[in-house]
């Protein structure tokens, strides 16, 4: 029925298919925003009784000023310590490349350098793994200071104004943490 030895699909349409299997770190990045943004509005709504009903106007307003930042320092922060992470993984990387392309058939290796693969895989390992060291990190520290201003600094305030200073003034820190050069 098909023809024998041909592909369905040209090498270009190969290509794009791989490259195209991940996720974008940017689509994770407003995933994980939009979920950690939200996440205050149900503990405000839980443990200081807020009726989400009634305060849905304000919940949205902060959560969608939370999620902007917090977008901003995932990608802040996963930029800084992308190139460190490839230049320490470079050795390995290398390694493991190498021998895959050693078992690879000549025709497979037409086109195809050595050092090209290296660069792409190394760059793919890296952005992988800043993308989810900088989310552990920004929503490690969101978390943290979320407690910390919500029931210690701004605890006498009423809960709108709890959830807003506190929503809002975790988020900016958080965003402006990830703006700083490393020491």
């Amino acid at each position: 029925m098909g023809r024998k030895g041909k592909s369905m699909f040209t090498q270009e349409e190969l290509e794009l298919m791989n490259t195209q299997k991940y996720t974008t770190p940017s689509a994770v990045y407003m995933t994980w925003a939009a979920i950690s943004s939200t996440l205050p509005a149900l503990l405000f709504s839980t443990v200081m009784v807020m009726n989400p009903v009634d305060n849905i106007i304000v919940f949205v307003a902060f959560a969608a000023v939370a999620a902007a930042a917090l977008f901003f320092a995932y990608q802040n922060t996963s930029r800084k310590i992308r190139d460190g992470l490839a230049a320490k993984h470079s050795e390995e990387v290398r390694a493991m490349v190498t021998e895959n392309y050693k078992s690879m058939d000549k025709k497979q290796k037409e086109g195809v350098h050595l050092d090209s693969l290296v660069v792409e895989k190394q760059s793919e390992l890296s952005e992988k793994e800043s993308c989810f060291l900088s989310l552990s990190y920004n929503n490690a520290l969101f978390a943290f200071l979320l407690v910390v201003f919500s029931f210690y600094v701004f605890r006498s305030l009423s809960g709108q104004w709890n959830y807003g200073l506190s929503v809002t003034s975790t988020s900016i820190l958080v965003a402006l943490f990830s703006t700083g050069s490393k020491a």
